[in-house]
């Protein structure tokens, strides 16, 4: 296993590279130019600019220099996380990106906690009491979370939460480890609404991963030995079922790290989702290229470690 994922760290570097290079080129071809946004600021004109004005704005950014000498200087000083400074706060980046990262994967982790623990559920019982009133259900209520927007879902949480219970959760982002009775009062909301969401296809995959395993040969052979349904679901069924539930389960924890841009607005949470769009709005380029990296090598560690927990799963499974 070792050697295995030594092998697959390496094949991080050139879908990394790749990954640098697209972003990069995206960026610097986007219509508009920067430095005449630096001088006319947000929601101002550059009218009054002159070209000398912009030339200098340009030459502190280094936008004056060469392409594949700004693509260098970028990535070699990623490597050694100093990705340079934001265009508009001119702090570091990674100092800018680490206040959002706890937040945002606080998000992510309680969301794929929220996720889980009703699509497992949901999914086996519909299995095993396919076609009844309690298959139907939950089938009816994961479809519901399939098609309602998260933003939808968002505002309807926080009306109930303000016009049932009279309250609000708390405004103003707060650390968990600052104050984690009150963090938590701030990001269950956000969590269970996208919890719900992607439960959905959790719970339906589940569901059709169940149906599957048990009509295999073994699973019968379970049943005749007259094993009680607990001790055939949990100790036969189950470890089979989850391969393909760890796979969706990890395409979506990947996907939360910048896909919670929506939640993050509705909950007033400053997380890397809602930084990305106001980087990309204001052409940041140091902030969007570094955020989309730092979204890829999340993505490539989250795949390793589903590709891992096959392992642990089903023993038939080798890496070699």
């Amino acid at each position: 296993m070792r050697l295995y994922v030594i092998r697959r760290l390496l094949q991080f570097v050139p879908v990394m590279i790749a990954v640098s290079i697209i972003i990069f080129a995206i960026m610097r071809v986007l219509p508009g130019d920067v430095a005449s946004l630096v001088i006319s600021g947000p929601g101002g004109t550059a009218a009054g600019a002159t070209p000398a004005d912009i030339e200098r704005v340009r030459k502190e950014l280094g936008l004056d220099r060469p392409l594949p000498e700004q693509y260098l200087t970028w990535i070699s000083g990623f490597v050694r996380l100093d990705a340079g400074n934001s265009i508009w706060t001119h702090s570091p980046v990674f100092d800018e990106i680490s206040r959002r990262l706890p937040l945002t994967l606080e998000l992510a982790v309680l969301t794929l906690l929220f996720s889980l623990l009703f699509a497992l559920p949901a999914g086996i019982l519909s299995a095993m009491r396919q076609d009844t009133w309690v298959d139907y259900f939950f089938r009816f209520f994961s479809v519901g979370g399939l098609t309602l927007p998260t933003f939808w879902t968002g505002t309807l949480v926080i009306l109930a939460l303000v016009l049932v219970f009279r309250w609000i959760p708390p405004i103003g982002f707060v650390n968990f480890w600052e104050d984690p009775f009150k963090n938590l009062q701030q990001m269950v909301w956000p969590a269970a609404v996208l919890g719900y969401y992607f439960s959905a296809v959790v719970s339906r995959m589940t569901r059709s991963s169940m149906l599957e395993v048990l009509r295999q040969d073994y699973v019968r052979t379970a049943w005749a030995k007259g094993l009680k349904e607990k001790v055939v679901v949990m100790r036969h069924a189950m470890a089979n079922a989850l391969l393909p539930v760890i796979t969706i389960s990890g395409m979506q924890f990947g996907q939360l790290l910048g896909g919670t841009v929506v939640t993050e607005t509705i909950f007033s949470l400053p997380g890397m989702g809602s930084q990305l769009i106001d980087a990309l709005v204001f052409r940041d380029y140091p902030i969007v290229q570094t955020v989309i990296l730092i979204m890829s090598l999340w993505f490539l560690v989250v795949n390793l470690v589903v590709d891992l927990l096959y392992g642990l799963l089903d023993p038939r499974i080798r890496y070699s």
